[in-house]
C-alpha cells in the first residue's frame, strides 16, 4: 500500500505565490503494482457520496495501464468531493510528480485542522478501497464538517480574509485561534479576530500563551526548549519518551510561576506535576528542562529599559507555588 506523510505549510513557499496555507500530501507508490489494478472503475460505486458535486468524475480514469496515475487522481478527486461535501472552499489543488514513484498533492486550507482531517480522511477513503475493506464515508463527512463548524473564522474575520485576497494581499494563518497575518515584512499587519495589531491589546492576549510565544521566538531565530502542548496522561508518557528526562512541566495559560515545576527526572513526579498544572489551565506545557540565568525584560514604548536576573527558586519551593 502506498505511504503517506502529510505537512501544513503557512507563508511564502515552493508550491504556490498566491496561496501560503497549504496541506501538502506526500505519497509513494513503490508497492502499488501489488493490487488490483481492475478496481477503479467501482471507486465510486462504492462511495457514492463521493459523487456529489463532482463533475466528469469518469474522465478521472485513465485506463487499467495507467494505474499510478489513476491513483493519484482518485486520491485527488476524493480531496474534492469531502470539501463539496462539507461546504469548505478549497481555493487551490496541485499534483505534482517528484519522481517515477513519489508523488505530491497540495490543497490549500482555510482552517488546518479541518485540512489536515480531509488529508487523512482521503487517504484512509483510498486504502480502505484498495485493500477491500469497509469505509464509513459519511461519518467522516459528518467529523469533517463538525471540525470546521467548530473551528472556523466568524463572519467578520472571514470577510477581512476575503477583502485581503481580492486586493491580492497575503494571508497567513499564525495559529488556530484566529491570528492573521497580511503581508510580509516591514508591511505586514495582524489580527486577531478583528482586532488589529495597531493597539497593544493583541500583544498581551499572547504573551500569556507560552506555546505561541515560544513559536514566535523560534521563527525570529531565538533559541528555545523543545516541547509539546498536551491534554491527557496518555499525551504525557509519548512527549517524555520523546524528550527524554530532566523536563519542565507547566500551565499552558498561567502566570506567576503558578502550577510549574521544573527538572523533573521521573515518571511519578512527573505525573504529580501533571496533575498539578491541570488545576491551573485545560492544556499542559512540556518542555526540556534547560539550566541557565532568569532575566525579566522590561520594553517600555518601544524601547529597552531594563533586564534584571532574578535567581531560581529551589525545586521543591517550586512544586509548592499554587
Amino acid at each position: 500500500m502506498f505511504t503517506k506523510k502529510i505537512r501544513t505549510l503557512t507563508g511564502p513557499n515552493y508550491w504556490s505565490t498566491k496561496h501560503h496555507s497549504l496541506i501538502v500530501v506526500s505519497l509513494s507508490l513503490n508497492d502499488v503494482d501489488k493490487l488490483d489494478k481492475s478496481c477503479f472503475k467501482n471507486f465510486f460505486k462504492t462511495f457514492p457520496l463521493l459523487l456529489c458535486h463532482i463533475e466528469n468524475v469518469e474522465a478521472a480514469i485513465t485506463g487499467e495501464e495507467n494505474f499510478g496515475e489513476n491513483l493519484i487522481k482518485i486520491v485527488e478527486t476524493t480531496v474534492r468531493a469531502l470539501h463539496s461535501n462539507t461546504g469548505i472552499p478549497l481555493d487551490y489543488l496541485l499534483t505534482k510528480r517528484i519522481s517515477e514513484k513519489k508523488v505530491n498533492i497540495i490543497f490549500s486550507f482555510r482552517e488546518k485542522r479541518s485540512g489536515v482531517y480531509a488529508a487523512e480522511s482521503a487517504l484512509n477513503i483510498v486504502k480502505a478501497f484498495l485493500t477491500g475493506n469497509n469505509y464509513d464515508v459519511e461519518k467522516d463527512i459528518e467529523k469533517l464538517k463538525g471540525i470546521w463548524e467548530d473551528n472556523c473564522f466568524g463572519p467578520s474575520t472571514t470577510s477581512i480574509i476575503e477583502e485581503a485576497k481580492k486586493r491580492n494581499i497575503p494571508v497567513s494563518f499564525l495559529d488556530d485561534e484566529g491570528y492573521i497575518q497580511f503581508g510580509y515584512g516591514i508591511n505586514q499587519k495582524r489580527i486577531n479576530a478583528t482586532i488589529a495589531s495597531t493597539t497593544g491589546a493583541i500583544a498581551v492576549d499572547k504573551v500569556s500563551d507560552k506555546h505561541l510565544t515560544k513559536k514566535m521566538l523560534a521563527a525570529a531565530c531565538i533559541p528555545v526548549p523543545e516541547g509539546e502542548v498536551i491534554d491527557t496522561i496518555e499525551n504525557l508518557k509519548d512527549v517524555v519518551d520523546s524528550l527524554k528526562f530532566p523536563i519542565v512541566i507547566k500551565p499552558l495559560d498561567g502566570n506567576q510561576g503558578k502550577g510549574i515545576t521544573t527538572n523533573i527526572c521521573d515518571e511519578q513526579t512527573a505525573l504529580n506535576a501533571f496533575k498539578r498544572a491541570k488545576e491551573i489551565s485545560k492544556k499542559i506545557v512540556v518542555e526540556k528542562f534547560i539550566t541557565g540565568c532568569d532575566f525579566r525584560v522590561l520594553v517600555i514604548d518601544n524601547k529597552f529599559v531594563a533586564a534584571p536576573k532574578e535567581p531560581l527558586p529551589p525545586l521543591k519551593e517550586m512544586e509548592n507555588i499554587q
